[in-house]
């Protein structure tokens, strides 16, 4: 069984970094399930490494208001680092179902090759500001025996299409041999998808 990582809050600020501050501080001081910890991780980040978190939220939701479509942020670490996808939920916004969020979390961590992987659903409202922050953290056993293959394909699927979507967006035909992986595996690309 997963474990559960939720909070509500309906005070926040007008940009992303200090409104997931207070949202998470928030539910921080309150009595919250032991998991909700994998969340408050966030405030754990250098100013640096917090800025760069919500400048990748900022500008996946202007990409989804663009798209139409939920652009999924895949976090990777080293071996004691929590991995995590993260769901920006807009409205107006195709979101994906929770078994939609489900298996393409579990098909990343299948495809890395991980131990673990949290999903976090950042939701916002219409004027932008973020009101409530959920998570589920999953494992290899949460991976049914009938659904692996699908997951191994699904897992390819996606890292294929996010490397496609690094070349377009970094205008490169060729990804440098020790350059991070795009696929969002965390490793240099010559011990992953460059092989």
């Amino acid at each position: 069984m997963p474990s559960l990582m939720t909070g509500s809050g309906l005070q926040s600020g007008s940009q992303s970094n200090s409104c997931l501050e207070a949202t998470l501080k928030r539910k921080q001081s309150k009595c919250l399930p032991r998991s909700f910890g994998n969340l408050v991780y966030l405030l754990d980040f250098s100013q640096d490494a917090r800025n760069n978190f919500c400048d990748m939220v900022e500008q996946v939701k202007k990409g989804q208001k663009t798209t139409k479509r939920m652009l999924p942020i895949i976090m990777a670490g080293g071996k004691d680092s929590l991995r995590t996808t993260c769901f920006i939920n807009q409205p107006d916004i195709k979101a994906l179902s929770e078994e939609e969020k489900r298996k393409y979390t579990l098909a990343t961590l299948l495809w890395n090759r991980e131990a673990n992987r949290v999903k976090i659903d950042l939701y916002f409202n219409s004027t932008g500001e973020l009101e409530n922050v959920t998570g589920i953290e999953y494992n290899e056993s949460n991976i049914g025996k009938d659904e692996e293959g699908e997951l191994q394909e699904l897992g390819a699927m996606n890292a294929k299409s996010r490397i496609e979507n690094y070349r377009k967006q970094n205008h490169k035909k060729k990804i440098g041999r020790n350059d991070l992986c795009p696929c969002g595996s965390g490793k240099k690309y010559k011990y992953c998808c460059g092989r």
